[in-house]
């Protein structure tokens, strides 16, 4: 399989999309109903983007514009650091 390497205008948009994307998880009831202590999985978190932005492609895609991890990247930008345990687990979208 080919490898694809993102755009300098593709990164951005892709951010910018993750960015709303994860913002709008932590709104929705139904997600925060499956957060267990007020917390969601890093794991879970990474499963989600990456089925969210499976078409532009997935994870590695995602890695490609947030180097230093998707979910932790995000949840920074967000300022959820609180709400995700198991960011130190560099398997599971988190780079620090």
């Amino acid at each position: 399989m080919q490898s694809h390497h993102l755009s300098e205008q593709e990164r951005s948009k892709l951010r910018e999309e993750a960015v709303a994307f994860v913002d709008e998880l932590f709104r929705r009831d139904e997600f925060l109903f499956s957060v267990r202590d007020k917390q969601v999985s890093a794991r879970d978190l990474l499963r989600e983007l990456s089925e969210r932005f499976a078409d532009q492609g997935g994870a590695a895609a995602l890695y490609e514009a947030f180097p230093d991890g998707p979910v932790s990247e995000t949840i920074r930008i967000l300022g959820r650091e609180n709400v995700v345990h198991g960011m130190a687990d560099f398997g599971f979208g988190s780079r620090l």
